[in-house]
């Protein structure tokens, strides 16, 4: 079955993405797991609770195969979170973020970013202060328009993929899967994207602009950004972030971060 996993940090800011968790375990029929790292007793407790969302939506309690794991192991606490991970084996990691850069970003850092460089898997990230693709009051899903940022073929590929997958899960009946290309266009990758019954798909070129200026100026009427990502692969993404870093920072929809094996040497 599959896996959802959010990375709760027991703060009002677990609202939107638990919320969004819920919502694609209901309509996928996936498992959902509330994942902290923390000794404290009472940690459980403070977790969000599936059930009372889902009440809430009118629904089951029980609909969602749900559990909660304080999971301890390590005194960082984005280690304790990836071990409990991949001891869960899930398949889509939620988690909400601060959209820090600059000073900020240097010195506090982003802990669902060092999650989300550091597993096999996507995840689903939210940054603090917006709604997201997910009603709260009814736990309706709007991906009706899907930004896909497209570079090298194989990153390309494993975007759409990830994007498709998302879809399916959500059951989305109507989806417009826009492909932004920034640079030449004979460089244009060739993508494959699943023939769904109305899902869509348009192209958008454009060339002497920065690749996160081009996402931000088309993510505002969208439900979801899509980007694969190599994490940091050189001393620039260190320093200022890589490119999915950099977007997340300034978007204002989710972002679906894709990992994407770095070359062999």
């Amino acid at each position: 079955m599959f896996r959802i996993a959010h990375a709760a940090a027991l703060t009002d800011e677990d609202r939107v993405p638990f919320t969004h968790g819920v919502a694609l375990a209901h309509t996928s029929g996936a498992e959902l797991f509330a994942v902290h790292a923390n000794r404290a007793d009472d940690a459980a407790e403070r977790m969000l609770d599936a059930g009372t969302i889902l009440v809430h939506w009118g629904d089951d309690a029980a609909r969602v195969p749900f559990e909660k794991m304080v999971h301890q192991c390590c005194d960082d606490p984005v280690d304790t979170v990836l071990d409990a991970l991949r001891k869960l084996k899930a398949d889509l990691v939620v988690a909400a973020t601060h959209q820090r850069h600059g000073i900020m970003r240097a010195l506090l850092g982003s802990k669902a970013e060092a999650i989300a460089h550091n597993v096999e898997v996507p995840t689903l990230l939210v940054p603090v202060g917006i709604d997201g693709f997910v009603a709260n009051d009814s736990g309706t899903i709007d991906l009706h328009r899907v930004l896909i940022p497209i570079g090298d073929p194989e990153a390309a590929q494993a975007a759409v993929d990830a994007a498709a997958t998302l879809g399916r899960m959500a059951g989305a009946k109507s989806v417009e899967f826009v492909l932004l290309h920034v640079g030449d266009p004979a460089d244009t990758p060739e993508v494959n994207v699943p023939v769904v019954a109305g899902w869509t798909v348009s192209s958008i070129n454009v060339t002497r602009v920065k690749l996160e200026d081009a996402v931000i100026s088309r993510a505002a009427d969208s439900c979801l950004v899509v980007m694969a990502t190599r994490g940091h692969d050189s001393v620039g993404d260190v320093l200022l972030g890589s490119h999915t870093d950099r977007v997340l920072h300034r978007v204002t929809c989710p972002v679906l971060s894709v990992p994407v094996p770095r070359p062999a040497s």
